[in-house]
């Protein structure tokens, strides 16, 4: 018997940007999610939240491929899907939200800062940065990351990258990028 995928659109669900976006009249990004719900031969469902982005339709069909032809043998997995809204400076995020994490009873630290004074920053004369990352205290892995500014595009990869691994913040930290690029500034993000 094969799965059923049944898609249900969520609402809309507010990434809010903090204030140091708002210099450029950026206030909030709105994103939307899709929530998978993959039901097994005996209807038990396992929810799953996966948003509704070109690679993640890639990844599913290619289990529904599978599946088709090799049997029913896959399941959609969780994993940590980034976001991105190419503006200018770009925004991007990856994992929970802060008030996701504490409506989930987690505990957590939450490093940010407005980094528009970094060098990172200052060489291409961006003026609206900033970041938030959440970081579990017992499991040290990191929950959440939020980025703006530049290369903000390319730098929330390094943290999906973490999250999907389970490399703990700790180690992630003395991790070396090449610098000056935004990969070299993460160790100063967690």
């Amino acid at each position: 018997m094969l799965k059923v995928l049944v898609i249900q659109t969520l609402k809309k669900y507010e990434f809010w940007v903090e204030s140091l976006a708002s210099r450029q009249g950026l206030v909030a990004a709105f994103l939307s999610f899709t929530l998978w719900r993959t039901y097994s031969d005996d209807l038990q469902a396992q929810t799953i939240w996966l948003p509704l982005l070109t690679p993640v339709a890639a990844y599913e069909g290619r289990i529904v491929a599978s599946n088709l032809l090799k049997g029913n043998h896959r399941k959609v997995e969780r994993m940590a899907v980034p976001t991105i809204v190419f503006t200018i400076p770009p925004l991007a995020a990856v994992g929970l939200l802060e008030h996701a994490a504490q409506q989930k009873g987690l505990n957590f630290k939450t490093t940010h800062e407005d980094t528009s004074g970094w060098y990172s920053s200052r060489r291409v004369g961006e003026e609206s940065a900033g970041f938030k990352v959440l970081i579990e205290n017992e499991s040290d892995r990191v929950l959440g990351a939020h980025v703006i500014g530049p290369h903000a595009d390319e730098l929330i990869n390094v943290f999906a990258l973490a999250m999907q691994a389970d490399i703990p913040a700790s180690r992630l930290k003395h991790a070396v990028f090449g610098y000056p690029t935004l990969g070299s500034d993460v160790k100063y993000m967690l």
